[in-house]
């Protein structure tokens, strides 16, 4: 995140202040680095991606964060549970 343009990580920091309490999807997390600089925000998040292989990375580095297999196309999340979703397919 160190590599980010100042003014992108204000308007994240600006998006996640705004959200309303509860938990939020990153849906296409990959190996999980915006999920976890969200969670460092204080954002309630979790991260899924089709991959195992970035899954596997994400809960290694980020064990803090809840991550798992899934595609978005299919998503195993009840309406409305969600109080937002970031979207990951960066």
């Amino acid at each position: 995140m160190d590599q980010m343009d100042p003014r992108d990580r204000e308007k994240i920091i600006a998006w996640a202040q705004e959200l309303p309490a509860g938990p939020v999807l990153d849906a296409g997390c990959g190996p999980g680095h915006w999920t976890a600089h969200l969670r460092s925000l204080g954002v309630e998040i979790s991260g899924l991606d089709l991959v195992p292989e970035f899954i596997g990375h994400a809960r290694a580095r980020f064990p803090e964060v809840t991550f798992r297999v899934g595609s978005m196309t299919a998503l195993d999340v009840p309406d409305a549970s969600q109080a937002g979703s970031w979207p990951g397919t960066r």
